[in-house]
């Protein structure tokens, strides 16, 4: 017998979708820690600059250092964009996933209220095993909302570390001055 839910939710691609959002973010604060080093690395490259040849060269120097922070902030915004939409889809998906553990829970008080009408001993056995089936049913999506919750809550703390690090740290400029 194959009964498809409403949603077509599968046990199988629920695990695939929040394990690929998992990875996804994993993937991205790697590239993001990447980035935010690269970007202090040339902050502290530019500061220490002594800029005592040519003004021009001091300044064409300084001109290129600060392209390389400025492309890679670019980077690392874009990426930040990438993982917000990560961020959106694992929160669409806890949602959805909330969405039936609550109606999982309204299922098992149905089945609840009907035990509580029959008294043929093999029904109630089969309902105690619906209700069972149910349960069981209910613990894994909320075990997989719960996931996506720290999941999320967690990259969402490291993200704002990493850009309070790019956009609010030391200003540019430092060693040359021109």
């Amino acid at each position: 017998m194959n009964i498809e839910t409403k949603r077509g939710r599968r046990r199988g691609e629920i695990d695939e979708k929040v394990t690929r959002t998992q990875e996804d973010v994993q993937r991205i604060q790697e590239s993001l820690g990447r980035e935010e080093h690269d970007i202090t690395v040339t902050r502290e490259t530019l500061d220490q600059l002594e800029g005592d040849g040519t003004e021009e060269g001091a300044l064409e120097v300084r001109e290129a250092v600060e392209q390389a922070e400025d492309v890679t902030t670019e980077i690392f915004d874009d990426d930040a964009e990438e993982l917000d939409g990560v961020h959106g889809e694992g929160r669409e998906c806890e949602v959805d996933l909330d969405e039936g553990s609550e109606s999982v829970l309204r299922d098992t008080e149905r089945i609840g209220d009907v035990m509580d009408q029959v008294s043929t001993q093999e029904n109630i056995h089969e309902l105690e095993r619906a209700l069972d089936h149910a349960q069981r049913d209910k613990d894994l999506l909320d075990r997989h909302i719960e996931r996506l919750q720290e999941l999320i809550r967690q990259s969402e703390s490291d993200y704002q570390d990493l850009y309070a690090q790019v956009h609010d740290a030391a200003p540019k400029g430092g060693g040359i001055l021109v």
